[in-house]
């Protein structure tokens, strides 16, 4: 870490970090059990199955009952909904610091201001402007929504720092073009993919970039597809495998079809057509109307930024996260007439958005994205500013040769 900027790292780190302790305090503690956010008393979950089963999964890991489930009358199953970095790395933390809430909110608070640092040096190297990685990282250490998933046993907390760690290399890799940077993105997509089966298919966007990428021989286009390749399956494949001896199919992550009737079809009346009917299912069906179903998808596409389950959390998160895309919007624009190198970052942002708007188009599955978009919303702050005060600090200019 250079040490001329050691001082604004350290700051914005403590800013994100006090920033959350007080959320906790003066939001989330207050207001928890009125909204449905109490956590079980002595545990770190969310009361009312809210938890997405990753504390259940992390407890019988550190139990010795391997990577299982709840189903009917507590008798444990192996888990195929939920991908395995998340629960381990929640098992650990029960395993080496208990299961209280105060520990393990600290560790995802933890978790959220290390992304603030990574999105520092990001922002620093795509525009070498101290003032814009100062704003980038304040952006996401002072953002809201976040804050609320470090209160639970969610992924979204660790996941942020592995998207924003995995965007940091995916750039150097594009900008230095050394093979190690391809190596290191490589093994974070891995990991996020680990995390989150929504990128199981960036091997093929991968793969698209790097054939019409002007700035590589179609030699070097092979290598770069080859390491990512056979890094990328080494990561997936004992899954995959897993996945196949438990249930006898071809399931490239998890499965979100009712995985416990596996075990059940012996023992109840399983509408097996329903279990068989899947994501294939759902999409050969919605797409015999293929104006209707693109309709559908792209306002999903556009929910995606605010969506929740309830209409209040809905209209919050429209207020906050719109702003943050109007202002991201100019900033890009910005960018891109100045001939910065941008790319690596808006394709992930746009993959990132298309996935899970054909997908899961809901606000919680942005908010580790919005970590991306730190960078150009602050140039759209800095312009902002000086369009409206008419400034004429040096920190809220964007002159060329900062």
């Amino acid at each position: 870490m250079k040490k001329m900027h050691l001082k604004p790292v350290l700051i914005i780190f403590l800013i994100a970090v006090i920033a959350r302790l007080l959320f906790a305090v003066s939001v989330y503690q207050p207001f928890a059990g009125r909204l449905g956010w109490a956590n079980v008393p002595g545990e770190f979950e969310w009361e009312g199955g809210k938890s997405d089963d990753y504390a259940a999964i992390a407890r019988n890991i550190v139990a010795g009952e391997g990577y299982k489930t709840c189903g009917k009358g507590g008798k444990l199953y192996p888990s195929l909904s939920r991908p395995p970095v998340y629960p381990f790395i929640l098992a650990l933390q029960f395993y080496l610091f208990g299961e209280e809430f105060w520990i393990n909110a600290i560790i995802n608070i933890l978790y959220q201001s290390l992304a603030c640092i990574i999105i520092y040096y990001l922002s620093l190297m795509i525009f070498e402007k101290k003032n814009i990685a100062i704003i980038s990282g304040l952006i996401w250490a002072l953002y809201p929504l976040p804050m609320l998933q470090a209160m639970g046993p969610f992924s979204e907390s660790v996941y942020a720092l592995f998207l924003v760690s995995f965007a940091y290399f995916f750039y150097k890799f594009y900008k230095l073009k050394e093979t190690r940077y391809l190596v290191y993105f490589s093994v974070l997509m891995t990991i996020l993919t680990l995390t989150r089966p929504i990128s199981i298919v960036f091997p093929l966007f991968f793969l698209v970039i790097t054939i019409i990428n002007k700035d590589f021989s179609p030699g070097n286009k092979i290598k770069q597809v080859v390491i990512f390749s056979v890094i990328f399956m080494i990561g997936i494949v004992p899954w995959t495998y897993r996945a196949y001896k438990i249930t006898g199919e071809i399931i490239p992550l998890v499965t979100y079809k009712k995985p416990l009737n596996y075990y059940m079809l012996k023992d109840q009346d399983i509408d097996k057509a329903e279990l068989k009917k899947g994501f294939a299912g759902t999409f050969a069906e919605e797409i015999k109307n293929p104006l209707t179903y693109l309709k559908n998808k792209s306002m999903e596409s556009v929910r995606f930024w605010y969506h929740s389950h309830t209409k209040r959390i809905s209209i919050i998160n429209a207020l906050v996260q719109i702003p943050l895309l109007a202002l991201s919007i100019p900033g890009i624009w910005w960018a891109r007439k100045r001939r910065y190198l941008i790319f690596p970052i808006v394709l992930t942002v746009c993959f990132f958005w298309l996935a899970y708007g054909a997908t899961h188009a809901i606000a919680r599955y942005s908010l580790p994205v919005i970590t991306l978009l730190c960078p150009f919303a602050a140039i759209g702050i800095i312009n902002l500013v000086h369009t409206v005060f008419k400034t004429k600090s040096d920190f809220f200019l964007l002159r060329e040769n900062q």
